[in-house]
């Protein structure tokens, strides 16, 4: 019976590695994933709060490139055989979603609960990269393919739940976010 709160927050080391003709291109930037939540419950009810990010989760800087600026800057080279210098290379992008949810849940008796709410969702990305080539054989030759782009969405969706618990040690939950 009564209010329960929880906030935390999940520390997720991405420590993340393409590897192509013998070169890494790696990146550590960890992400920090928060989450609130709360409860409050009285006898066979209870309603629920919860903001949390359910998309993404954090940045990527890739500071030497990765797999999409090589593939880009191959084909480029492909191209143009004369650029064979790379003078710039690198990619950064973020992603988040975050999530507010209120619903309510009743308990139909010891074994079973169901729980029924709905979710905003608003999300938010964006990326940065460059890709800069130049030619030792005619130095005036250059290339450079940028990008740069934000993109945001938001949405409406619902979460159904339902929970089995045939005993004290015992417990399935099983829900389910819609579109």
């Amino acid at each position: 019976e009564g209010f329960y709160g929880n906030m935390s927050v999940h520390y997720l080391p991405k420590d993340y590695n393409n590897k192509i003709d013998g070169t890494d291109y790696d990146q550590d930037e960890p992400s920090l994933v928060p989450g609130l939540f709360a409860v409050y419950r009285q006898k066979n009810w209870a309603g629920f709060f919860a903001v949390s990010n359910v998309v993404g989760g954090g940045k990527v800087d890739f500071k030497q490139g990765n797999a999409t600026t090589n593939f880009v800057k191959s084909g480029v080279r492909a191209s143009v055989p004369i650029l064979n210098l790379v003078n710039q290379e690198y990619l950064k992008a973020e992603a988040t979603g975050m999530a507010y949810t209120l619903g309510g849940a009743y308990k139909i008796n010891d074994i079973w609960s169901v729980a029924l709410g709905v979710r905003y969702v608003k999300s938010d990305r964006e990326m940065e990269g460059i890709i800069s080539l130049g030619s030792s054989i005619v130095p005036a030759a250059t290339y450079i393919a940028d990008v740069k782009f934000e993109e945001e969405a938001d949405g409406w969706g619902g979460v159904i739940g339902i929970n089995f618990s045939p005993s004290d040690r015992l417990n399935f939950g099983l829900h389910y976010d819609t579109k």
